[in-house]
């Protein structure tokens, strides 16, 4: 077994992902906030908006510059200031719109003292909105490139623990290294250092198609379950590949699109940008949260592909305990890799425990009827009564519980502390005798009361609500 930390590597990535969505909490509401901060100093702008608008609808003209989900939150937003705010809701009736001779509209108030009463503040307004709009670029910005570097991240680890661990290719044989480098090595292991370190300078300053590819070469195969899973997505790597060139405008022409962008994006995004465009519109909560997923997914399955390379069978165990950590975040690469898993274990006892897990992941995150016919075909007549109560549990018969409490009797206390902890077991959580009887067990094991196991209850919420 290698010496490569695996659970701390995907835990980073994990982790730096969801700093990725976590940079742009709250920016998707850029007005209730501050709407009443200060009297009527923010309210003309959407009132104007949501007039506009409507005459748009009512007249049927085609809305090019507002999308849907700002005309909902301009909608929210005004239906706020408007109940709460005579004044506002009296501007809102006063405005006017008319169709010029040259058939343009011009807005107008039917009381001028009313609009002039909100513009004294509208300058007040202008600057606090341009300082949330500067604030959501630059978290934007931030959590698009955030997501980018997490990537890369964990591919350059795993790519660097194979280079220096197991590619016998002729990475090293056709290098050349110069003497004033030479002088500055201690061992042949600096040098090996260097020279991977190299390859990877060079590797990772290509585009993502490219240094994907490059990955994918040095894992030599892709295997059938994970080939299968790959080509099913083909839209994953475009998906990718238009988050590097986001990345790009971002931090080259400050979110200008140009036509590098729309060349070498999928044709889903170039029909919806044009030359000129600001890219940054179009970034949202929704959009980070599809391409976090999709990263995910991404290097979920290359973090598997690297795994496999470095690591033999019998470890698999080890790796099926980082996947349980990860059971609920709907990552579709997991149930795929527990197939994988099935098919090279050795041992038909971790056979069986893959395959009890793969099924639990569709159950903890409310996708069982898709695997509702395979469990139960399932036939567990033959193996030991955990995996005939493992199937009970994930198709939530109606005597689970039941059986749970009967396994449970047979179990000495060592057994059941070990068995009650397994993740598959948690499906039984809010079952009330089942609850009960844990707790009853638990506190016979302990030796102590209800009460004082109340008093610890209270002392773990408390420790855990620091």
């Amino acid at each position: 077994m290698s010496s490569v930390n695996w659970g701390k590597i995907y835990a980073d990535f994990i982790f730096q992902l969801e700093s990725a969505r976590a940079i742009l909490k709250d920016t998707d509401i850029p007005y209730e906030s501050i709407a009443f901060e200060d009297s009527l100093k923010l309210q003309l702008n959407p009132i104007f908006n949501r007039a506009i608008i409507e005459f748009d609808d009512k007249n049927g003209v085609k809305d090019n510059y507002i999308g849907k989900r700002e005309k909902e939150l301009i909608y929210k937003i005004t239906d706020i200031i408007i109940e709460n705010s005579d004044y506002s809701k009296k501007l809102y009736e006063s405005i006017q719109i008319e169709i010029d001779e040259d058939g343009n509209p011009n807005i107008s108030v039917e009381n001028e003292a009313i609009l002039e009463y909100f513009l004294i503040s509208n300058d007040y307004e202008d600057e606090i909105a341009a300082k949330y709009i500067h604030n959501k670029r630059m978290k934007t910005k931030s959590s698009v490139i955030s997501i980018c570097i997490t990537l890369e991240n964990l591919c350059c680890q795993l790519l660097k623990e194979f280079l220096l661990k197991k590619h016998e290719g002729d990475l090293f044989d056709n290098k050349t290294i110069t003497f004033k480098d030479m002088k500055r090595f201690e061992n042949i292991g600096d040098t090996k250092q260097y020279l991977v370190d190299s390859e990877l300078e060079s590797i990772f300053r290509g585009n993502f198609k490219s240094w994907s590819s490059k990955i994918f070469n040095y894992c030599k195969k892709v295997d059938k379950e994970i080939n299968v899973f790959l080509e099913k997505r083909e839209e994953i790597f475009d998906e990718i590949e238009e988050l590097y060139q986001r990345r790009n405008l971002l931090v080259h022409s400050n979110g200008v699109v140009n036509h590098i962008y729309l060349n070498l994006v999928s044709p889903k995004y170039k029909e919806k940008f044009d030359n000129g465009d600001d890219i940054e519109i179009d970034i949202d909560i929704d959009y980070i949260n599809n391409k976090i997923k999709i990263v995910e997914e991404f290097g979920t399955i290359i973090f598997y592909l690297f795994y496999k390379i470095l690591e033999d069978r019998e470890s698999d165990v080890d790796l099926n305990s980082i996947l349980l950590k990860y059971l609920k975040r709907e990552n579709e690469a997991i149930p795929i890799i527990y197939k994988d898993m099935q098919s090279r274990a050795k041992e038909s006892e971790n056979k069986l425990i893959y395959k009890v897990n793969y099924f639990l992941y569709f159950r903890v995150n409310n996708l069982y009827d898709r695997i509702e016919n395979e469990i139960k075909n399932f036939d567990t007549s033959v193996y030991t009564n955990e995996y005939k109560l493992a199937k009970k549990i994930i198709m939530q018969d109606i005597d689970c519980e039941k059986d749970a409490i009967d396994y449970y009797e047979n179990l000495d206390d060592v057994s059941f502390v070990n068995v009650y902890k397994w993740p598959l077991m948690r499906l039984l959580s809010e079952n009330e005798r089942y609850i009960r009887y844990c707790k009853n067990r638990i506190n016979k094991i302990f030796g102590i009361s209800d009460k004082e196991s109340e008093i610890n209850e209270v002392i773990i919420e408390k420790i855990e609500n620091l």
